[in-house]
């Protein structure tokens, strides 16, 4: 009898009861002026292959191109996706691996943008155009911190451009 309940109960399961991600959360800089510096460190490393005539040309480029989002959100509704900076949601898709154009908002710019969630705790996000592209990494530590590591890469740099950012969590996860 208690077998046949149990059997019971099992078939009532879903078929796919998948747990939340632990990578969840709204977040902010943990330390600006330290991610700034991670960011001119990066330049450094690239603007260095270049000829010393146009690396300040080159800095300046690179300076305006390596905006990032210092309050991140990260939330799920089931399988999907709820990417926010600050206020502004910037897009709910499965991060499946399955590439999709994306409208910049405010912005002629649409990407094609990979989204993939390497385990629990990884979520990769890719950006590439015509120019080249940008992969931002957060990875939950045990901590809580998130790390965000970015990678921008392109045929026109003799090596990728690559920082890593800190976040710490300020609330939970936004609700869908």
């Amino acid at each position: 009898m208690l077998a046949s309940l149990f059997l019971l109960a099992t078939l009532s399961l879903p078929p796919e009861v998948q747990a939340e991600p632990a990578l969840a959360g709204r977040f902010v800089e943990r330390d600006p002026a330290a991610g700034q510096r991670a960011v001119e460190q990066g330049i450094e490393r690239v603007v260095v292959e270049f000829p010393s005539l146009i690396r300040p040309l080159v800095r300046h480029y690179l300076a305006g191109v390596t905006r990032h989002c210092s309050t991140p959100h990260i939330g799920w509704d089931g399988p999907t996706l709820i990417y926010a900076c600050g206020d502004k949601e910037l897009f709910r898709r499965v991060p499946d691996g399955v590439p999709f154009v994306w409208q910049v908002p405010g912005d002629d710019e649409t990407p094609t943008v990979t989204l993939t969630l390497k385990d629990e705790r990884t979520l990769s996000m890719s950006f590439a155009n015509d120019l080249g592209g940008r992969t931002q990494t957060f990875a939950l530590q045990p901590d809580g911190n998130v790390q965000e590591h970015i990678v921008y890469f392109s045929d026109k740099l003799p090596v990728p451009l690559e920082y890593t950012l800190v976040f710490a969590p300020t609330a939970p996860a936004p609700t869908p």
